[in-house]
């Protein structure tokens, strides 16, 4: 039988991990004599019972740790994909007929396209092409997460009604 003084020094941990262990039971046959605990040795040893932990918790699992506020970046404006191409159905109808119907179509994030006869880019984009993918219907198309800037843009069902110009 030891102290309290010697278990700590043998397992090497604190007093108030193995006054835990103790009062949970955890370590059989120690006895509570007043203020003193009498602790057995097994071969010299001392048997710790290992406890069931239970299920892994999932409260925090997929979920980003909160940052401080000083921690956080600053807020940045999300970046909309904006798509334009030329409709060469438009531009055929537009030879027939004689009309002045705008033929640039620019697409910008989940929003309904709008057509125009000018599209000023602010910045990088990339002009693609695909035979076999069309994209939006077209085989080529110019792709921008850039700032555009489109005058009189019309919706293909407004061709007569009125017009907007502004910034996407």
């Amino acid at each position: 039988m030891i102290g309290t003084k010697e278990a700590i020094k043998m397992l090497g941990i604190s007093k108030s991990r193995l006054c835990l262990l103790l009062r949970q039971g955890r370590i059989p046959g120690a006895t509570k004599k007043g203020r003193v605990w009498m602790i057995p040795l097994k071969d010299g040893k001392l048997k710790i019972i290992n406890r069931d932990k239970g299920p892994a918790g999932k409260w925090m699992k997929g979920k980003p740790k909160r940052k401080r506020k000083s921690q956080r970046k600053s807020p940045q404006r999300r970046l909309i994909k904006k798509i334009i191409n030329v409709n060469t159905i438009l531009v055929r109808s537009n030879c027939n007929t004689g009309a002045r119907e705008p033929v640039i179509r620019v697409k910008i994030g989940s929003k309904k396209p709008v057509y125009t006869d000018y599209v000023e880019v602010g910045g990088p984009c990339r002009l693609l092409y695909d035979h076999d993918h069309p994209k939006e219907g077209a085989k080529v198309w110019l792709e921008t997460f850039a700032d555009v800037k489109v005058k009189e843009a019309r919706l293909l069902s407004e061709f007569v009604g009125s017009t907007h110009t502004g910034n996407f």
